[in-house]
């Protein structure tokens, strides 16, 4: 009988089957979280789990400024932490403080040695396996990144397009996955620019194979595609593409 894919304590933002080893660089990035959270945010009864505006998160961005500013080691620790966090919990993005302000001090943070792009890599590559509630945190993130004119988001988004899949083992996720597309494609298109090397060309035969792809799921699943407008996709969508 198939395993049931778990995730355990070490893994909160990947799947793993009961004798998967864990993700080093997830590994790390937990490990850098709970020192940040023990160190820093739970003196200040701090729970992003548990969101809320009304928590000292404005003591909570000056302390993990000062913890940072010790050396580069430190700053690439929070990097990695603030990172981690965002893939693993919904922070609000409205008010303030909030989502955003962890971000900006992630990239004031960020700006000296790119730990962010390294590490999303990383996650990037591994897109197959992360859960379901990481894959629209990461994609998210990223437009957040390509609208600050974050450097090298171009390159995770081609790592994005190799890794891609649609996942059609059920209705369910079916649609999750077609949404997940939307969002890439979103991002594609905003990032896309006459100069950004090798892009172009990758995203023409992307569109391609993803234009088969949806063909494919929607025969398996005509029901769910009739819902969201993807019935009838195939040929004629790669072929306009290509003539594109």
């Amino acid at each position: 009988m198939e395993a049931t894919p778990m995730v355990t304590a070490s893994s909160g933002i990947f799947f793993l089957q009961p004798l998967d080893c864990p993700d080093k660089v997830e590994q790390a990035a937990a490990n850098s979280w709970q020192a940040i959270k023990s160190t820093v945010l739970d003196p200040l009864q701090i729970d992003f789990e548990r969101f809320s505006q009304a928590s000292a998160h404005a003591l909570a961005l000056t302390n993990l400024a000062w913890f940072a500013a010790e050396g580069e080691q430190r700053q690439k620790s929070v990097c990695v932490a603030l990172l981690y966090a965002l893939l693993l919990y919904d922070l609000e993005r409205e008010g303030v403080p909030g989502y955003y302000d962890y971000l900006c001090l992630l990239r004031s943070l960020d700006q000296a040695h790119g730990t962010a792009e390294r590490t999303l890599a990383s996650f990037a590559t591994k897109w197959r396996h992360l859960t379901w509630e990481a894959k629209p945190r990461l994609l998210a993130l990223l437009q957040d990144m390509a609208d600050a004119r974050w450097g090298k988001v171009s390159h995770l988004v081609m790592i994005l397009q190799r890794e891609f899949v649609l996942e059609c083992d059920t209705p369910e996720d079916f649609l999750d996955s077609l949404e997940h597309l939307r969002s890439l494609v979103e991002l594609t298109k905003l990032v896309i620019v006459p100069s950004t090397e090798g892009l172009i060309p990758r995203t023409l035969i992307w569109t391609c194979y993803m234009a088969q792809e949806l063909s494919y799921a929607a025969s398996v699943w005509p029901s769910a595609a009739a819902t969201t407008g993807t019935a009838g996709v195939g040929h004629s969508d790669s072929e306009s593409a290509a003539a594109a």
